[in-house]
């Protein structure tokens, strides 16, 4: 039921969003507008393609507690959990040199952490213009693991 319920109705709402977030959020932020045409494209197709899996995520996991749990309630409140631990996890709230143990582990499996490593890999991996600039040796150099 859950393939059922991506395939029918969450597939059209996916694909739509996504594209209309990437177009307004590629031309209004001007990231890398210096780039080829070429490159452009394939910045807008590889952050495309991460902001719908993170989608696809998020709405297969709210597919599968609406499924799996009675009452809306319950599966909203599981959802909610499961963001703020995929938020968390991934890297955005707690940086990954300070996790550590089964804390290490846990950003490792989560999928928030692919999704927004790509995103960032896609929008600034080819930047020209350098947005930070970075002391050698400082506290800020050694945690973004850019000597490594």
């Amino acid at each position: 039921s859950v393939a059922r319920a991506l395939a029918t109705a969450e597939k059209r709402f996916i694909l739509i969003s996504s594209v209309l977030f990437c177009a307004v959020f590629i031309l209004v932020s001007g990231i890398d507008s210096s780039a080829e045409p070429r490159r452009r494209a394939a910045q807008w197709i590889g952050f495309w393609g991460f902001f719908t899996f993170n989608a696809a995520i998020y709405s297969y996991i709210g597919q599968l507690f609406m499924c799996s749990v009675r009452g809306q309630g319950t599966a909203q409140i599981l959802a909610s959990i499961f963001i703020g631990i995929n938020n968390f996890f991934s890297g955005l709230i707690v940086r990954p040199q300070q996790m550590t143990g089964l804390w290490k582990f846990t950003y490792w499996i989560n999928p928030g952490h692919y999704v927004y490593e790509g995103l960032c890999m896609v929008v600034f991996s080819r930047a020209k213009n350098r947005f930070v600039d970075v002391a050698t040796g400082s506290d800020y150099y050694d945690e973004l693991c850019v000597g490594a």
